[in-house]
């Protein structure tokens, strides 16, 4: 992990000569949640156990698409689990750790880290707002953040 800006920052930020330094970007870089999730159905955990599987035979992350409130968002889910819970999926704005049961327990249902890119873009409400709604198209309901 770098201290450095998005690429597309550098390039729209250069600085004349003799200018002097002007800050690019400030504020949260990373933000880590936990989520305490209820499943309608087992359905999604299938499917990443199923892509999990798959990971773990090519040894590599499986792509996998989401259909979110967005559009499709690709993913790419972990042949290995992490953080306590079996299933770990990411891409670039993203990273969740999603335990596999249906109903919140004491442990978080998901974890999960929105990257600085993503918070730089749209801030928190909106990340937030986005994965929210991704797991309300997935059938989840939150209960707690």
């Amino acid at each position: 992990m770098t201290n450095s800006p998005p690429s597309n920052v550098n390039d729209a930020c250069c600085l004349e000569p003799n200018e002097p330094a002007r800050v690019l970007a400030g504020g949260i870089d990373r933000l880590d949640l936990s989520l305490s999730i209820r499943w309608a159905s087992g359905a999604w955990v299938d499917e990443l156990a199923k892509a999990k599987e798959i990971a773990k035979l090519t040894k590599e992350r499986c792509p996998i698409t989401v259909d979110t409130p967005e559009g499709l968002a690709a993913f790419g889910v972990a042949p290995s689990g992490s953080e306590g819970h079996e299933r770990v999926l990411s891409n670039q704005s993203y990273h969740l750790s999603i335990g596999n049961w249906l109903e919140p327990k004491q442990r978080p249902s998901m974890s999960l880290a929105v990257r600085s890119e993503t918070l730089w873009h749209v801030g928190v409400p909106e990340a937030v707002a986005r994965i929210v709604g991704m797991i309300e198209a997935l059938g989840g309901v939150v209960e707690s953040i």
